[in-house]
């Protein structure tokens, strides 16, 4: 099973933030990935990932649509960029996609 986190921000459009993270959610729990979401509204932060969460994390998925806080927590760990639309388009093609990259990242350092 592979462990997500997220974090979500969108300063333009708040009822897409929380959108996009029921979509993800969703998504999750039919592909039976364990996901963590935290999501960013300038200047509170909703379900902040602990370090715990992040450091048992396979991949992170940040958004791009604003600048996010505390963007460093994530030094060492594969990291998925994306856009909050393109999570509320299609929550399983992000997931897919980070996975993936996760995937090629871990044949990458074994075949070194």
């Amino acid at each position: 099973m592979y462990k997500i986190v997220a974090v979500l921000a969108n300063t333009q459009n708040e009822l897409e933030l929380y959108r996009a993270a029921n979509a993800l959610s969703k998504a999750a729990g039919s592909k039976g990935i364990d996901l963590k979401i935290e999501i960013q509204e300038y200047p509170l932060t909703h379900r902040h990932l602990t370090e715990a969460e992040i450091s048992l994390c396979d991949v992170a998925i940040l958004t791009g649509d604003t600048p996010l806080t505390g963007v460093e927590r994530f030094s060492g760990i594969p990291v998925w960029r994306t856009l909050t639309n393109r999570i509320f388009a299609d929550p399983a093609a992000v997931l897919s996609a980070a996975i993936k990259h996760v995937d090629v990242q871990s044949r990458s350092l074994t075949a070194v």
